[in-house]
């Protein structure tokens, strides 16, 4: 008899040794369906996280494999530098090893951009997945978005730094009408400069011709710097120093060190020179000596 406010109870059954074990065994099975079960759902996990990671850096069209290698039909990488800014590079096709873990891949016609619209073009290639560095060889060529346009025979992209360095037979055509040779050049995309290295020669803006070991542009404000047996040669004669400096604002040819006047008109030295290209006069200061003609 229950009374009244109190639980029913329920009597308890005694399990026999083989229901003990088939109560044991079913326990087990469930408790690995769900551990099973959870360990597919993170494999798959990482497989998604893993395949969006590789989707990042490489999103080929197809690939095949042709021995130790894998050949991809053009394929497209993405990088970013420091500063944020995204880079792409994309190639007819790339063969990346699969034995070995090196991170390289090599390029055929490989063509990388800028985040500003600049592009830069090799027949061959090497794109190094762990520094997002491209090397770029034979007939190399960049374009600026502002038209201005370089070639050289190899060059090597940094996407951290966002640098571009050209090497053997650097060719130079500015749209402002600058022309510019030398052994190699960096292009410093963020600082917006050129520098060029090794027997560099340049026309300047308003006509005259200049040499010199080493000089820099200033893309944004068209100032050139010419440094280390800076000659320029005017309509009349020639100056050399150390080095020589063109701005653009002012339209003045400036330079110093050693300077070492020769002109139809007379022969000079000094420390310093300041030409203005308007009107053609010639400055000396810094222990002057000037000997007329």
């Amino acid at each position: 008899m229950i009374q009244a406010g109190a639980l029913p109870t329920i009597p308890h059954k005694r399990l026999t040794p083989e229901a003990a074990r088939a109560r044991t065994l079913r326990v087990k099975a469930t408790r690995g369906f769900f551990v099973g079960g959870a360990v597919v759902s993170i494999l798959a996990l990482m497989g998604s996280v893993g395949a969006r990671m590789l989707q990042t850096a490489l999103a080929p069209t197809t690939s095949v494999v042709s021995g130790d290698n894998l050949v991809i039909d053009k394929p497209r990488f993405v990088g970013r530098t420091k500063r944020g800014d995204q880079i792409i590079v994309t190639a007819d096709s790339a063969t990346r090893s699969r034995t070995l873990q090196e991170g390289k891949i090599t390029l055929i016609n490989p063509k990388l951009q800028t985040s500003d619209g600049s592009r830069a073009k090799g027949k061959a290639g090497i794109w190094s997945q762990g520094d997002q560095s491209l090397s770029l060889e034979g007939g190399v060529e960049l374009t600026r978005t502002g038209g201005d346009r370089a070639t050289s025979t190899n060059a090597v992209w940094t996407t951290a730094d966002a640098h571009l360095m050209m090497s053997g037979a650097v060719n130079l055509s500015r749209s402002g009408g600058t022309r510019a040779t030398s052994n190699s050049a960096i292009w410093l995309t963020d600082l917006g400069l050129l520098d060029l290295m090794g027997d560099v020669t340049i026309n300047l803006p308003t006509g005259e011709s200049a040499s010199a070991l080493s000089a820099r542009l200033d893309e944004r404000l068209g100032d050139i710097s010419l440094e280390g047996q800076a000659l320029v040669r005017f309509a009349s004669g020639q100056a050399n120093s150390a080095r020589a400096f063109y701005s653009s604002a002012t339209g003045l040819l400036s330079g110093d060190g050693g300077v070492i006047i020769t002109s139809s008109f007379g022969n000079g030295r000094a420390q310093r020179y300041v030409y203005e290209m308007r009107t053609n006069r010639l400055k000396l200061s810094g222990d002057a000596q000037a000997t007329l003609k």
